[in-house]
């Protein structure tokens, strides 16, 4: 409770009056049952100090209600999850069937994105109100769906949004069969940290991934039946900031998988003794070639400013046909080369990803002859998130000034016949000390980067767009080249610093979209060394143009 609290003199006469240092504060305003001041005043994990101003009680958390025995329980926050109503979802150019029961249908009712639904992304929304990741269990979002199409020219899976963070690239599911996915929820997909309330009103956004070919096809249909948000599974989800199982010290939270021609040998598991400082790590193992092995797990990106994945790495042998294709949330992470050294790998996480949990995959591929015994091995430790401010704060684009000294995700070259990468060399960026280089030196081949980049909302000073400060030769047999989805952008090929604009679009607010910065061409005999040409790319900024549509 807050006091006042007065310091009093004697004066003559007997009087008391008040010392000129007094010190006055605001009586407490809560009158009625003042039993927490914060959350954790309050027993249980599911609970919140509700402030009323003039009370303040012990609540449960937003979609947990109290059950019989007293304690809060799920209870659920996604209103209508079934679509079994048509007024609880708001579908623009979609629809909701309510009375859709197809075989396999998990209730009856579906989201129908159609035509112009498919065509225009349409976008169904509700608000709902979600916990406080600290005063909730592991949360899990549930989507079943199909896309339905007799021509089966192209296919489209749901992404959806939940808060700040989308989730994409989900399975293709096709015909009549219903897919049901589940994913962790992330810190940027529960009601903000607050130090009291029962939670915060998030929107829920499900749409098409992308526009298919064949979106005017009358008979295509993406139908999305069921959107829930349940309890996790025990040791289903991380903790905030982490990896499932990240120290590989546990025997849980790795999805093993793998394969090898002609019952070839392998093994892909949790082993003693091989990790980082000999302890427990992920190993994936094969004896000979055209072996394909990979572990998976989750990792929570949680709210730091500048997160960055790290994690330990040994991979030996091989040789040249090896394929680690390591990725985080899909996205493909740099190749990792055989070596006897143990690596420390740390990569700024795209800004695409904040505030969610995504997959973290370590792959072991070999090519060649399958005979060939190579007996390779690739072990992964300690995965983990970290804060590292060289990635930057901007909550479009990590990085944007190619600053950070960590390895560059989605760069794509060849080696000995290509290069992208981050060049530390003031003397050739824009504006400070790093800066985007892309080189080739032999015929047919070629060096790309792709950025993955947050779509902003249109504004009144035009529609979304990426800049950026490029500088690239006049081509001799490349031609640098920026594209952003079907936008291409027209540079100026002198070997001087331009400033350049690349429209984003504008139906992909609040979502991912990738623009790849690349040299390419070159066409002749391909084991020809070339005089190398090179580009450089600086000072990426994720805007608003008045050139670009805003809708």
């Amino acid at each position: 409770m807050r006091y006042i609290l007065l310091a009093f003199a004697l004066v003559a006469c007997g009087e008391v009056t008040k010392r000129p240092d007094a010190i006055e504060v605001d009586a407490d305003p809560c009158t009625g049952t003042c039993e927490c001041r914060v959350d954790t005043d309050c027993p249980g994990d599911n609970t919140v100090c509700d402030d009323q101003t003039t009370s303040r009680t012990c609540e449960c958390s937003a979609g947990y209600t109290r059950g019989t025995s007293g304690a809060c329980e799920w209870t659920g926050v996604v209103r209508d999850p079934g679509f079994g109503a048509a007024t609880v979802w708001t579908a623009g150019a979609a629809t909701i069937d309510p009375n859709l029961t197809d075989t396999g249908i998990l209730d009856p009712g579906a989201a129908r994105f159609h035509l112009d639904g498919l065509c225009k992304l349409a976008r169904i929304t509700q608000d709902v109100v979600m916990p406080k990741e600290a005063r909730s269990q592991p949360l899990v979002a549930e989507i079943t769906y199909r896309y339905l199409s007799q021509g089966f020219i192209d296919t489209t899976a749901p992404a959806y949004g939940l808060g700040a963070a989308w989730r994409e690239r989900l399975p293709a599911s096709f015909g009549t069969t219903w897919t049901s996915v589940r994913s962790c929820l992330g810190s940027g997909q529960y009601a903000p940290p607050a130090p009291n309330g029962k939670g915060a009103q998030v929107p829920i956004t499900v749409m098409p991934e992308r526009v298919p070919v064949n979106c005017n096809d009358a008979s295509a249909f993406l139908d999305v039946d069921h959107f829930e948000i349940k309890p996790a599974n025990p040791n289903e989800c991380p903790a905030s900031g982490t990896a499932l199982n990240g120290d590989a010290e546990a025997m849980g939270g790795w999805v093993f998988t793998g394969s090898s021609a002609n019952g070839n040998p392998f093994s892909a598991m949790i082993e003693p003794n091989v990790g980082e400082a000999n302890t427990r790590g992920v190993r994936l193992f094969a004896r000979n070639r055209c072996s394909n092995l990979a572990a998976r797990t989750a990792v929570s990106v949680g709210l730091l400013a500048s997160p960055a994945l790290a994690y330990f790495n040994r991979t030996t042998t091989g040789g040249t046909a090896l394929d680690t294709d390591f990725s985080l949330g899909g996205v493909t992470l740099p190749a990792i080369n055989a070596s006897t050294a143990d690596q420390q790998r740390k990569l700024c996480v795209p800004a695409t990803m904040r505030g969610d949990t995504i997959d973290f995959v370590a792959a072991l591929n070999l090519f060649g002859a399958c005979a060939e015994i190579v007996n390779a091995s690739s072990v992964t430790d300690n995965v983990k998130i970290v804060n590292d401010p060289t990635c930057g704060t901007d909550p479009a684009i990590s990085d944007p000034g190619f600053e950070s000294p960590n390895s560059l995700i989605g760069a794509f070259s060849t080696p000995g016949q290509s290069l992208a990468r981050t060049l530390n060399d003031a003397s050739m960026a824009h504006t400070g000390n790093g800066v985007l280089q892309l080189s080739v030196m032999q015929l047919c081949s070629g060096a790309t980067w792709q950025a993955n980049v947050v779509v902003p909302a249109a504004s009144s000073s035009g529609g979304p767009a990426l800049s950026f400060f490029y500088r690239a030769p006049p081509p001799a047999n490349y031609n640098f080249f920026v594209q952003a989805g079907t936008v291409s952008f027209a540079p100026m090929l002198d070997s001087q610093w331009h400033a350049g604009t690349v429209c984003l679009n504008p139906l992909l607010s609040g979502r991912t979209a990738p623009v790849v910065f690349g040299m390419s061409g070159g066409s002749g005999t391909c084991a020809n060394t070339i005089p190398p040409e090179t580009a450089f790319v600086d000072d990426l900024q994720v805007t608003t143009d008045p050139s670009c549509p805003a809708m």
